[in-house]
């Protein structure tokens, strides 16, 4: 039995999908430690909690639950820690030193860099180091902190602790290379996992049937969802067919997508980050779309990116991400600079007048799919990294 000691977001949809990899595999134990703050269990998370036997999550050697403690005090220790004086991170870290000294992994995991990463590294000092520690880079952990000074020299030090690396997109290999990683790098592969062969194929309605265009719509440090909306104002403007979705709102934006359905009565919907649609229903969602627009200062692959292509979605993604390295791969898209805007509402003006262009997108991106982005094709996979 190969014991795997996890540090994850909690409330991520992203952390739940990719431990549902291993759940048929009973020769590994994997054991949940959270990175972060949390309010929450994700759904899909507890459900994985609730009946899968070989995940489980961590607990203090003297046996009280790290659950309780997460759930009901995590959340608070902000402001604990202002009133004892203590450092929240060092509270949590000596907690996770505690339980890597009891339970002697023989691999250690860190789900993303920021938070997992920076919080396991100081845990293993004075700690039993297990022989395979494993540092996966989700997003814009290398991409965009390292341009910063003082979180390049944490990353830098960070990827010292670590024996193995793991990320969605060769780019981020390289990035950890000039960061000074000097390990074993593992495959390179999805962070959440593929999506299963028969929900690819059962995605059966032709792009040119619809007419739903749905868009990233999130500000805040990694987000451009005010220029994404003002490029839907244009197309909402112009265009009499296309309704839009906005999901994944976030406060600084929320404002501008009320006005635009104020404006376009019957045309536009949305969903928050404070009150976010459910990933099921979102897919449900997402097959009906027609195109898929995602503008961002910072990102990995973009789930949704890959989620587009599986669902029949013509995919426009800014070239922030890494998603080109998909198109390289042969899938169909538009990868733009943001400052491109006429180029967008162009394209996008295209996407919702010429039938050909979407349909002969989503027979090649569905070849793609099912080729590269298939659950059993990425799990093969990850089951390498806790061997």
């Amino acid at each position: 039995m190969t014991r795997v000691l996890v540090v994850c977001m909690f409330d991520s949809i992203h952390t739940a999908r990719w431990l549902s990899q291993f759940t048929q595999n009973r020769e590994i134990e994997i054991i949940l430690f959270p990175s972060r703050k949390f309010r929450h269990l994700n759904p899909a998370l507890r459900d994985l909690l609730r009946t899968r036997c070989n995940i489980s999550l961590s607990q203090f050697h003297r046996g009280i639950p790290l659950f309780f403690l997460g759930y009901y005090s995590f959340f608070k220790f902000n402001l604990l820690a202002r009133v004892l004086r203590k450092d929240v991170k060092e509270i949590q870290s000596r907690a996770l030193r505690n339980i890597l000294n009891s339970l002697l992994p023989n691999i250690i995991h860190a789900l993303e860099i920021q938070g997992a990463g920076y919080l396991l590294s100081m845990a293993l000092i004075n700690a039993v180091k297990p022989k395979k520690r494993i540092l996966t880079n989700w997003g814009s952990d290398i991409y965009f902190y390292g341009r910063e000074e003082f979180e390049g020299l944490r990353i830098r030090k960070v990827l010292l602790e670590f024996t193995h690396y793991s990320a969605e997109c060769q780019r981020d290999y390289e990035l950890a290379l000039k960061f000074g990683f000097k390990g074993e790098f593992l495959p390179c592969i999805p962070n959440a996992g593929g999506i299963e062969v028969s929900k690819i194929k059962a995605t059966s309605t032709l792009s040119s049937s619809r007419h739903l265009l749905i868009v990233k719509a999130y500000g805040g440090k990694f987000g451009l969802g005010l220029l994404a909306v003002s490029i839907c104002a244009e197309i909402l403007k112009t265009m009499q067919s296309p309704h839009i979705y906005f999901y994944s709102v976030t406060d600084d934006v929320k404002s501008e997508v009320i006005a635009l359905c104020k404006r376009f009565p019957g045309r536009v919907g949305y969903s928050t980050v404070r009150k976010s649609l459910p990933h099921d229903e979102f897919i449900e969602k997402l097959k009906t779309a027609r195109c898929y627009l995602g503008m961002s200062k910072s990102d990995g692959i973009s789930t949704s990116f890959l989620e587009s292509i599986a669902y029949g979605v013509f995919p426009i993604q800014t070239d922030t991400s890494c998603a080109a390295e998909w198109i390289d791969l042969g899938a169909v898209g538009f990868i733009t600079n943001s400052d491109d805007r006429v180029g967008i509402v162009l394209k996008i003006q295209e996407i919702f007048s010429e039938n050909r262009v979407v349909d002969e997108a989503q027979l090649k991106n569905r070849e793609i799919a099912l080729k590269h982005l298939s659950f059993g094709h990425v799990m093969s996979n990850s089951l390498l990294f806790y061997q």
